[in-house]
């Protein structure tokens, strides 16, 4: 159209079912409808022009996303490019619409065999049902040689790597695998069991394939070694836990900062105990206890989070001597942090009972 006004070409592209942009262009006072806009058509049918304006059609939006273009569950995030979206592809997908499935996880050798047997070593282990046993898609497992806690196999990888994704397998010959169980890592000879950092799953059947967050790039992102960024060392314990925080214990919140701010922060501030992490808002969250220090009703789910003890202010029950008539206190990994190993006659959480039945006889 020619000789119009700009309002009135954008009323017309408004009205027409057909335009979803426009080009006005003023030295002539024409309008031109297009059919498509300049995310849906290729870059270079989007030129230069002189005293021209460009308008998409603000009542008819292009929206790529709409039409699911990205595969396999691939998330679509709508951009200011052509075509005006990209995919963010779940891991083992490529491609710009995450169409490729031809590089599936890289595995480090645990099924291969190239991580060798003398790599794999273990607490203990059933007759028959040694440590280099387990590995996946084989002919049996590894299992301990009893059913208690603190039982673990232990791979070394031999130089430093980035972990992604951590599959587990049951028994091939029976229904019997491990409910919950921790991972753990160390990045130097640490002895007396510290220096690891550790991360809980729990499984949901015999074969399960854990990922700790779809968005992030690295299971070891949450294990970030303090000693990269201030140049101290040291085998000191440190606990990582995705998808859990502690309520009701925050003092103080940051938002808009990275990870490692966060513990930094909470590493230089003398109140600060543990932390909550929550990728979504990069919210910080600083609490003046831990996950052990206090009831276990507060330390709770909670999505796109991660909970970490602080590294240089760890929570130490027993150095307070909670265990009466001369009984051991004994740390562990669950609220409140230690158990007490009572002398004979005494009883109780912290042995503050006393059998006088027994004593009399």
């Amino acid at each position: 159209m020619s000789g119009v006004r700009l309002i009135t070409c954008i009323v017309t592209c408004q009205d027409d079912p057909e335009c979803y942009s426009l080009n006005f262009k003023f030295a002539f006072q024409l309008c031109e409808l297009n059919n498509g806009t300049r995310l849906s058509v290729e870059p270079k049918y989007f030129v230069s022009s002189v005293d021209t304006v460009y308008l998409d059609n603000l009542y008819r939006p292009y929206r790529p996303c709409d039409n699911a273009p990205c595969s396999y569950g691939g998330a679509c995030v709508v951009t200011n490019l052509y075509p005006g979206f990209k995919c963010e592809c779940k891991a083992g997908y490529i491609g710009p619409t995450c169409e490729d499935c031809s590089e599936p996880y890289r595995t480090l050798g645990m099924e291969t065999g190239k991580i060798l047997d003398s790599q794999l070593t273990a607490s203990s282990h059933a007759p028959g049902f040694e440590a280099f046993k387990a590995r996946l898609n084989g002919p049996s497992c590894w299992k301990s040689a009893k059913n208690k806690p603190g039982e673990f196999v232990e791979i070394n990888l031999g130089q430093k790597r980035r972990v992604k994704a951590i599959q587990t397998q049951s028994d091939p010959r029976e229904e019997n695998w491990t409910e919950q169980f921790y991972m753990a890592y160390s990045l130097g000879p640490c002895t007396d069991d510290q220096g690891w950092s550790v991360q809980e799953f729990v499984s949901t059947g015999p074969q399960c394939s854990f990922h700790l967050d779809e968005n992030a790039d690295y299971l070891l992102d949450y294990f970030h070694s303090v000693s990269n960024y201030n140049g101290q060392t040291g085998c000191q314990d440190v606990h990582s836990i995705s998808g859990y925080s502690l309520n009701r214990h925050t003092y103080r919140m940051m938002s808009g900062v990275r990870l490692i701010t966060c513990i930094v922060t909470c590493q230089d501030d003398p109140e600060c105990y543990s932390l909550n992490f929550k990728f979504t808002f990069q919210l910080c969250e600083l609490n003046n206890g831990t996950r052990l220090s206090v009831e276990a009703r507060f330390f709770v789910s909670s999505v796109d989070t991660v909970y970490l003890d602080n590294l240089y202010r760890p929570y130490k029950p027993c150095d307070n001597a909670p265990c009466k008539n001369g009984g051991t206190c004994i740390t562990t990994n669950f609220y409140p942090g230690f158990t007490c190993d009572c002398k004979p006659l005494y009883h109780g959480p912290t042995c503050e009972g006393k059998d006088f039945h027994s004593a009399s006889e």
